[in-house]
């Protein structure tokens, strides 16, 4: 699902609301967070306070929620290269966690 929204997006050149949205849901199902029902800091808690075993994707996660925040407030002037640079970076953290999660099922 994630990879099939960023390629819709691609070609939109990944608008910021979209881009979040994206994550958000990706977020969502992998690590079962309400992610659209909290604020990143309550979010991060809540990752942190329920889903213990994900410390340093929930590190990964609030650097792209604070990362979407300060893009947030400056909408009007983010490069298209900035937003592609984010994708990039969406895309590695997301084959990153597919590749833990197939060597973990490889056991």
């Amino acid at each position: 699902q994630f990879y099939k929204s960023m390629r819709g997006l691609e070609k939109m050149q990944y608008p910021l609301a979209d881009l979040e949205n994206a994550f958000r849901v990706y977020a969502l199902r992998v690590f079962q967070v309400p992610f659209f029902d909290l604020n990143p800091a309550q979010s991060v808690r809540f990752m942190k306070k329920r889903r213990p075993e994900f410390k340093k994707q929930r590190t990964q996660v609030q650097k792209f929620l604070e990362e979407f925040e300060e893009l947030a407030k400056r909408t009007e002037t983010v490069s298209s290269l900035e937003r592609a640079e984010l994708a990039k970076k969406l895309y590695r953290f997301v084959d990153t966690q597919e590749d833990l999660r197939n060597k973990a099922g490889a056991r």
